[in-house]
């Protein structure tokens, strides 16, 4: 974190103890994800300490994020903080990369391309007003989508643990606790070929029901559920704001 920042030029930002004190809460996001078997610990504090920055350079009526789906929305509102010119909501940023997400996601439950034109037709769906330009925002504005080559076919996120989180964000917003969805839901990851290869998705998927579901628990049918498949218990560890 400190030769991130130092490389930056944004190490002056944090004075003394104040320093220690942030890598204290980055170190408890990560030892959550060590928990859970990943091994992106690298991308989560480069995204933690580019949403610190922001905080610090001129945001100071928000918290930091308290869980992993809370930095992944963190991390797109400050990649749309800095487009300048024709500039969407962060809420229509937040739906449009949901969608998107589980769009390459729903078939094999691994992070994968899709088709411009299924993307561009779901997010019609979603809303009718310049889907295709909403697309090539999230590419070209964003840089969290890249086109697939030679083809420019097939189109996929540039990062497949930010692809994980917001497909689980969208199927927890569509989802919320209907305990019959939920039951289709893993009854298709049930099917799908090698369930290690799937087990980010899941974890992630986890962790959107307990940071988004309003009272959800560790004991809910959906969290016991993926945590017995992988044989694990899994808590959340909260970060201090």
């Amino acid at each position: 974190m400190e030769k991130y920042l130092e490389k930056l030029g944004k190490l002056h930002l944090f004075q003394g103890s104040q320093f220690h004190y942030v890598c204290g809460d980055l170190a408890k996001l990560l030892e959550e994800i060590r928990i859970q078997g990943r091994s992106t610990t690298v991308l989560f504090a480069k995204l933690y300490a580019d949403v610190l920055i922001a905080k610090m350079e001129g945001i100071k009526d928000e918290k930091l994020p308290q869980n992993i789906p809370d930095l992944m929305l963190a991390y797109l509102k400050e990649l749309n903080r800095d487009v300048t010119e024709h500039k969407l909501t962060n809420r229509t940023v937040y739906e449009d990369a949901q969608l998107l997400a589980w769009e390459c996601l729903k078939l094999t439950y691994r992070p994968a391309s899709t088709k411009i034109k299924d993307a561009i037709n779901a997010l019609s769906i979603l809303s009718s007003q310049n889907a295709e330009q909403r697309l090539n925002y999230l590419e070209e504005k964003l840089h969290l989508l890249q086109t697939n080559l030679p083809s420019q076919e097939n189109v996929r996120f540039v990062l497949d643990p930010v692809a994980e989180y917001l497909a689980g964000l969208h199927l927890v917003e569509n989802y919320d606790n209907n305990e019959s969805k939920w039951r289709d839901f893993l009854i298709d990851a049930d099917f799908q070929n090698a369930p290690e290869a799937i087990k980010g998705f899941m974890l992630a998927v986890r962790d959107c029901y307990l940071a988004k579901i309003p009272g959800a628990k560790d004991t809910d049918f959906l969290p016991q559920e993926i945590a017995s498949r992988y044989n694990r218990t899994i808590t959340a560890v909260p970060v201090s704001p």
